[in-house]
């Protein structure tokens, strides 16, 4: 069992490196288009608030994919035999549905602020300034 859950350990060590990469990408791309895009005020209480979110969901991804991961081995050591080929899907399942999925969801978001500031010519926050100031 031990060796079940450093395997665990090591494929959720790497799933979280992916999830924290894509979440931080996010993050900074997000601070970058609202801080130069957007003109808002920087905000240390949004960063601190976006790293207690990644201790949480990575602290609460890594308990739940660990649990899911050795759960088949803990089965087999009271007695109820799971086929062994179904003791790989579980910890797949388990990493793909929890820290994968949240990493592609943060990756996605983080694309689609690259292709803002990409596609950000000026002219409109320019419009929008224009507008405010003859209201």
């Amino acid at each position: 069992m031990i060796e079940a859950i450093q395997m665990a350990l090591c494929k959720v060590g790497i799933a979280m490196a992916l999830f924290v990469g894509a979440y931080l990408a996010n993050m900074l791309l997000g601070l970058y288009f609202n801080i130069k895009i957007l003109r808002e005020s920087f905000s240390g209480r949004r960063i601190l608030a976006s790293f207690v979110k990644i201790l949480v969901f990575g602290f609460a991804m890594a308990l739940l994919t660990l649990t899911v991961a050795i759960l088949p081995e803990f089965a087999a050591a009271i007695g109820w035999e799971i086929p062994p080929e179904y003791v790989d899907i579980f910890s797949v399942l388990a990493i793909c549905f929890t820290f994968l999925r949240m990493a592609a969801k943060y990756a996605a978001e983080a694309f689609n602020k690259f292709y803002k500031i990409l596609a950000f010519d000026g002219e409109e926050l320019k419009a929008a300034e224009l507008e405010d100031m003859q209201a």
